[in-house]
């Protein structure tokens, strides 16, 4: 479900392909960040500020204040403070399951996974990112069961295999609206792009429905 959703990883990704674009053009990095900045809060108000989104932006931002003023904190310092800001911000988050996901995922990563990889082969990418999935789905499977009453392990498998190719397709249908700007004859690739992202959804829509790998749990 997550895998089409608007999250940290496509936030970061797009962060980076607006920076890396503007560094080429000759932007100073600290010029480059501040309109990165300027481009998620404009962007997060045009999508209604999603939790993931929300978190991701602000975590954007903490990160690169800290390395302009030179602040030594954890990351995981900085997850806490962009939870603390996001609750200050709208208070009722408190009872989405949406922050929830979002942020035990974050929690996942910085903590959980960080100690699994301390026993796994860091050389063997395959196995690094098998356990970066199992990590967030230890967290992340029994906050679904509790409230949606059901685990589909299938998405294992859909975040390991198909979340790099979707991540890659956001990332080049958004470096290729920038560089539609200037050459506007480059937009017709996007019809490409919205063909193959329709196909994985399609594809994500059958899957999702085979029950043999899922696990539910009704009261």
């Amino acid at each position: 479900g997550h895998l089409l959703a608007v999250s940290g990883l496509h936030v970061s990704l797009i962060s980076f392909a607006i920076i890396f674009i503007l560094l080429f053009l000759g932007i100073s990095k600290r010029t480059a960040n501040a309109i990165c900045i300027v481009f998620l809060v404009l962007y997060g108000a045009a999508i209604a500020y999603p939790i993931s989104f929300l978190r991701a932006m602000i975590l954007f931002i903490a990160l690169d204040l800290s390395f302009i003023y030179d602040i030594n904190l954890e990351r995981v310092e900085i997850i806490s403070i962009a939870l603390i800001i996001t609750l200050l911000i709208n208070p009722y988050y408190v009872f989405s399951v949406s922050l929830v996901l979002s942020y035990g995922a974050a929690y996942a990563i910085d903590l959980l996974f960080k100690r699994m990889m301390k026993v796994v082969d860091k050389k063997n990418k395959f196995n690094e990112a098998i356990t970066f999935v199992v990590a967030i789905n230890l967290v992340l499977a029994p906050v679904q069961l509790y409230y949606f009453h059901e685990f589909n392990f299938i998405s294992l498998l859909t975040n390991l295999v198909l979340l790099p190719i979707y991540s890659a397709l956001i990332t080049v249908s958004f470096v290729i609206i920038l560089i539609s700007l200037i050459f506007a004859r480059a937009s017709v690739l996007l019809v490409l792009v919205d063909y193959i992202l329709n196909g994985l959804y399609k594809f994500l829509l059958i899957i999702s429905k085979l029950e043999i790998f899922k696990i539910s749990i009704y009261n």
